[in-house]
């Protein structure tokens, strides 16, 4: 049975799935990533591939609560890129409610030469 979800704007409850795996959440998040880190094309100094990781909370309602770096690339230009594309991406439609408040994903996103 779908849980109700409180419509803000009518005030009246809507029925919207729960999803308890949020594999969905990540999956929408990385698409979404990957479109916008396609447009963005940062000058790169360094040799081989970098990766950022970061922390993600995203509050119920599909916004962003807080964006942190757990693991840094090393290189400043490509920290401060990633936690601004995650930025941009906000807010996210969501297919399911989330059934909590928030919830915490952990977001890689890598970096590397191309020769294009």
């Amino acid at each position: 049975m779908p849980a109700q979800v409180q419509d803000l704007s009518s005030g009246t409850p809507t029925a919207r799935p729960v999803a308890r795996d949020y594999g969905w959440l990540q999956s929408t998040l990385f698409k979404r990533l990957e479109q916008l880190k396609r447009q963005s094309r940062p000058l790169l100094d360094v040799s081989g591939g970098k990766k950022v990781l970061l922390r993600v909370v995203i509050l119920e309602g599909g916004d962003l609560g807080e964006l942190k770096i757990e693991r840094s690339s090393g290189e400043d230009r490509l920290d401060q890129e990633a936690l601004r594309l995650v930025q941009l991406a906000f807010p996210i439609p969501l297919d399911y409610a989330l059934s909590r408040p928030q919830v915490v994903v952990r977001i890689p996103i890598s970096y590397s030469l191309s020769s294009d």
